[in-house]
This record gives C-alpha cells, sequence and structure tokens, in this order.
C-alpha cells in the first residue's frame, strides 16, 4: 500500500514539475549586424533550405521630434543573410523607410519601403534565391497628411503574395481609414497598383492566406459594429464584404480586436470581442469558416472576457480567452474538430486557476492537439502555464514553466516547422524596480503535450528592444532562431541545426 501511494505521489510531482532538461541548449549563430554601429532589425524570415534573412537598418543621427523628444535617424538597410552553418554576408542594401521583409520557401526575398518626399510612395522590392535585388516598383502614392499603418506582407507556398495596410488620413474628422492591398499572382512578376478593400473607422485589419493563396481578410468596425471578412480566390479578385454578428445582437453593437487564423488547406477560426449598449465589459464571439466557403454561424464564447485567441490546425480548432470576472478572471477554451462544428453547443473548459492579472496568453494547434499558454500570479509571482488538450478533449495536467524567482510577461506560442509548440515570454525581477531580465523558451512534444524545462535565451540589457517586440522563428529540421540585442550589436541565437 505505502508503494502505491508513493508512486502516486512520485507521479503528480512529475505533472507539475518544469520538466525534464532537454540535451540541446541555446547558442549564438553569428553576428546580424555588420558592424559595431548601432541599428535596428526591422524583417526577418528563413526559406526551406534553412537560409536566414534579415533586414538591418543602422542609426546615423537623431533629430527633434515634438516637445524636444530626440528619435533616431536611419541609413538604408542591407539585407544581411546567413546559410545553415555559414556566416552572415551582406546581399545589396536600399534605402527603406519602415521596411518589411517576407521570405518565401523557395528563397525569394521581398521588401517594402515607404520614401517620404512631397508625396509618400510605398515601394516593392524582390530579389530571387542567388540574384540581386530589384528596381523598386511603386504600388502607391499618398499625398497630404496620410500616414502607411500596419504594413504586412503575407506569401504562399505557391508564391501568391498579398502587401496589405492601413491609410490613415490624421486630417479627417473622426479620423479616416483605408484598408488597401497590393497582389502579386503566383507565377507573376509585377505587384498591382493597391485597391481599396475598405473604407472608414475600422480597426485591427487581418489579412491570412492557405497554402493555394486563397485568401481572407477581417477588420472590426466599431461605429457599425460590424465584423467584416472579405475572401479573395488565389489569382482572382477581392468579393464583397460580409458582416458577421452575434444573432442576439442589434446591428450597431461595437466589435473589437479580431484574431483570425488558416490553415494550409484553408480551414478558419476567427474570434473578436463585442460590446452591446449598457454593457460594462465586452464578450468574446466565434466563428468557424474556410477561405473559400461562408463561415458559420457566429456563437457568443463569453458575455465577460477578453484578449482572445484563435487556432487551426484544418481539422482541430481552438479558441481561448480570459473570463473577465475580477478578481477570479480564469482562462477558458473550447476545442473542437470538423468543418460542421457548432461552437454554439460545444462546451467551455476552464484552463487555468484564478488570478490572472491581465489575460495575456496564445494557443497553437498542430497534429491535432491545442496548446494553451498564460500568465497567472501564484504566490504573488505572475508565473508562465501551460497545458493541451486533443480532439476528445482530454486536458494535460497544467506545468509551470517558469522560474517562481521572477516575474512574467509577453506570452507567446510559437510552433516548429516539426509541429513542436515553443511557449516564450520575458521576465522581471521581483520587487519595485521590476529590472528587465531576459527571455525564456520552452519546447513541447506535440504527442504527449509534455514541455522540457525552460531555457534562457536571451539576457536582457539596457539598450535591448521590448522584450514583447520578440518572437521565435521556426526553421528547417525543428530548429528554432531567435535575433536578440547586446549593447548595439544584433545576435542570432539558434536552437538545434541550421
Amino acid at each position: 500500500m505505502f508503494g502505491k501511494r508513493f508512486f502516486t505521489i512520485l507521479v503528480f510531482l512529475s505533472l507539475l514539475s518544469p520538466g525534464a532538461a532537454s540535451a540541446t541548449k541555446w547558442r549564438d549563430a553569428g553576428q546580424i549586424s555588420p558592424s559595431r554601429t548601432d541599428g535596428q532589425v526591422t524583417g526577418e524570415g528563413v526559406d526551406a533550405a534553412g537560409n536566414y534573412s534579415a533586414l538591418w537598418r543602422p542609426i546615423i543621427g537623431e533629430r527633434d521630434e515634438a516637445f524636444g523628444e530626440l528619435v533616431p535617424v536611419y541609413g538604408p538597410a542591407l539585407e544581411r543573410e546567413r546559410k545553415p552553418g555559414g556566416r552572415f554576408v551582406t546581399r545589396g542594401g536600399f534605402d527603406a523607410n519602415n521596411g518589411r521583409l517576407a521570405v518565401l520557401p523557395n528563397g525569394e526575398r521581398i521588401a517594402t519601403s515607404i520614401r517620404s518626399g512631397d508625396s509618400a510612395q510605398l515601394e516593392i522590392r524582390t530579389r530571387p534565391p542567388g540574384g540581386a535585388w530589384s528596381k523598386p516598383q511603386v504600388v502607391a502614392t499618398a499625398s497630404g497628411d496620410f500616414i502607411y499603418r500596419e504594413l504586412k506582407i503575407e506569401t504562399a507556398p505557391t508564391g501568391e503574395v498579398i502587401v496589405a495596410w492601413v491609410n490613415h488620413d490624421i486630417t479627417a474628422q473622426p479620423n479616416s481609414t483605408t484598408l488597401m492591398t497590393s497582389v502579386r499572382p503566383a507565377g507573376g512578376t509585377a505587384f498591382t497598383q493597391a485597391a481599396t478593400l475598405a473604407q472608414g473607422t475600422m480597426r485591427s485589419p487581418i489579412v491570412e492566406m492557405d497554402a493555394k493563396g486563397n485568401a481572407l481578410a477581417a477588420w472590426a468596425e466599431p461605429d457599425s459594429g460590424a465584423l467584416r471578412i472579405a475572401r479573395r480566390p488565389a489569382g482572382g479578385e477581392w468579393a464583397a464584404a460580409e458582416a458577421l454578428s452575434l444573432p442576439d445582437r442589434a446591428a450597431n453593437d461595437a466589435s473589437e480586436a479580431p484574431t483570425l487564423a488558416v490553415a494550409p488547406n484553408g480551414r478558419a477560426a476567427l474570434t473578436w470581442l463585442t460590446l452591446a449598449a449598457g454593457q460594462s465589459y465586452p464578450g468574446v464571439a466565434g466563428a468557424i469558416g474556410s477561405t473559400t466557403s461562408s463561415f458559420g454561424a457566429p456563437a457568443g464564447l463569453s458575455d465577460k472576457g477578453n484578449n482572445a485567441a484563435a487556432a487551426t490546425d484544418g481539422n482541430l480548432s481552438a479558441f481561448r480567452w480570459a473570463n473577465d470576472e475580477p478578481p477570479n478572471t480564469r482562462i477558458q477554451g473550447v476545442i473542437t474538430s470538423g468543418a460542421g462544428a457548432d461552437l454554439a453547443t460545444t462546451p467551455r473548459r476552464a484552463l487555468s486557476g484564478g488570478s490572472i492579472p491581465n489575460g495575456f496568453g496564445d494557443v497553437v494547434v498542430a497534429k491535432g492537439r491545442a496548446t494553451f499558454a498564460w500568465s497567472r500570479t501564484v504566490g504573488g509571482v505572475r508565473v508562465v502555464e501551460a497545458r493541451s488538450a486533443t480532439a476528445s478533449g482530454k486536458l494535460t495536467r497544467t506545468q509551470i514553466l517558469s522560474p517562481r524567482t521572477e516575474t512574467a510577461s509577453y506570452v507567446s506560442v510559437t510552433l516548429s516547422s516539426r509541429g513542436e509548440p515553443w511557449v516564450s515570454w520575458s521576465t522581471q525581477e521581483r520587487g519595485p524596480r521590476a529590472r528587465e531580465i531576459g527571455s525564456y523558451a520552452a519546447k513541447g512534444s506535440p504527442r504527449t503535450g509534455r514541455f522540457e524545462r525552460a531555457q534562457m535565451y536571451d539576457r536582457t540589457d539596457a539598450l535591448a528592444p521590448a522584450p514583447g517586440e520578440r518572437t521565435l522563428l521556426p526553421a528547417r529540421g525543428g530548429a528554432m532562431f531567435a535575433s536578440v540585442k547586446r549593447g548595439k550589436i544584433w545576435i542570432l541565437r539558434a536552437y538545434g541545426g541550421g
């Protein structure tokens, strides 16, 4: 009897432990910065061969802004490329104000930049594998007080590319926004001129594509209360936008903060916040659809919630949110499978204990398993917790991933190229100073849902960018990359091969 009880205690303790240590460690994989000049990495990516590229811009001075604030002045951007196991080399440079970089699986690089002057021009450049950067193609010109915002590059393995951004007119009352896109179809060589997808007072626009290049766009319209979606077939044109709303809500209820996940096969999971007249707290709504067919009826997931997110692997879909009823705020979720799933009747699951300070967290789905992570206050310390579930709904026990001697924030989950969930976060010292310490990451098993012991992959110093801006970058063979800053120098950190 004693032996059986002792074994049960050991098993329970092992489930609460941070996990076994990995034999593989994070390491320095090269210096992104070409010199000791201070600068900024504005975009990065990895192709299918494992070649990593970063867009790096040097800081060449400062200028005065309003209220005497000094802001950096940047020089021309350089693409810094590293082949697996090799050193960084420079692949050309160009003026790239607010530059962004995308890397396609076949090795093509795409960069966007904004050229200022009498009018602001949005430029797009491309570089084929082993080739040189093209001359810029101007796809949009804005005069007056327009500002390009929320610029993103979405790509598909076929070579289909969508560049999306928001034109923001700061002189309009109220401020006017226009969602614009420029498209290059698979096999094409040129991008289309900018086209208007939506106009008005919109927030949080999202564009995602599936493996064939079919696209979905979603955005919230606070004034009308609508959550709108639009579809674009690969090589085609955007269809008219559709409005999604809960069946028991008025048309003028507010919609906010949509999140959209699209799987390679086109399955899509969408969530957003709703606020009815007279409500003090927003609710959470969700819907399941695809890039080529209509969404099912939206369902109310929670009457009080925030920080919602959705994920799907093409069959299993998962939704998470913070149930906003202080002081017992908890993370809740829905896990469902199949195209005809009824979100309205799917059970809501309590995922965490209480004392969630801000609801921050994330969810990913791969290989039939949904992984959830969040930060929670335990014994006066914010710790990172994670657990997962399969399509049957069976949940693993909650694991505490972070050290209890530090307080955690900025939790995110990233999938490796092998479908392994990686939870990453940054930490601060306990106490009133709250100095940033560094960033950690823990790798999970897609088979069991268990996580290995977390490793620190970056130790923050005073000159480093905000930890919340950092994300892990998946590479071939399950490797992971992270760009970090030490003093003035940008370093590539790597886990695994590459």
